[in-house]
């Protein structure tokens, strides 16, 4: 967890300085330290909010990932779920052609990937969740999902469903899900 939210920590201030590295104590107009604001939901939530209205997408998305991180189970972390999934979206296909090695494409996915097999936790379908991530992306996207959440191993919740695709010209219209049928043994297979 640590070494998780180090690397979210370089890649945010990678791109300069956005928060100072120290606040004055006893200065109430001077601005949280990275500190304050990784110990506090309510501050990345605000520091999400500025990115975004400077449509600095790749800066929102490096807190939203730091405060999903750091706090997975804050309120905050729900409501950005949906926020991440359409920046996410925005932005796969124009950085996977630009840079099919960069963070976009690779490790992005993955987070996200993750994410949305968070919410895979009884026995419903967490449809919405699934359209918020999945729908108008393209192919490869999807069906990278589906081999993400294959892997019981990795997913134990994600790997119990089948997943029903519906596409037109490579982009996911409609997902539905049918949990997979137990598997039975055959009549007069050994035991043993």
């Amino acid at each position: 967890m640590r070494l998780a939210s180090s690397l979210l920590l370089a890649l945010v201030l990678a791109g300069g300085p956005h928060l100072p590295a120290h606040a004055q104590e006893g200065c109430p107009r001077c601005p949280a330290s990275f500190d304050e604001v990784s110990r506090s939901p309510a501050l990345l939530w605000e520091q999400i909010e500025r990115a975004e209205e400077k449509d600095d997408v790749g800066r929102a998305f490096r807190f939203i990932q730091l405060l999903r991180t750091l706090h997975p189970n804050a309120q905050e972390t729900h409501r950005a779920y949906e926020m991440a999934c359409r920046m996410f979206r925005a932005t796969y296909v124009f950085e996977r052609i630009q840079s099919p090695d960069g963070i976009w494409a690779t490790s992005d996915v993955t987070f996200m990937y993750q994410w949305l097999s968070s919410y895979f936790v009884d026995d419903e379908f967490p449809q919405e969740k699934a359209e918020q991530l999945l729908l108008d992306t393209p192919r490869a996207f999807y069906q990278g999902y589906v081999a993400f959440a294959g892997r019981p191993y990795a997913n134990p919740h994600a790997s119990q469903w089948d997943y029903e695709f519906e596409s037109d010209n490579g982009r996911l219209q409609a997902i539905t899900a049918r949990r997979k049928q137990p598997a039975t043994s055959t009549p007069g297979a050994d035991a043993s």
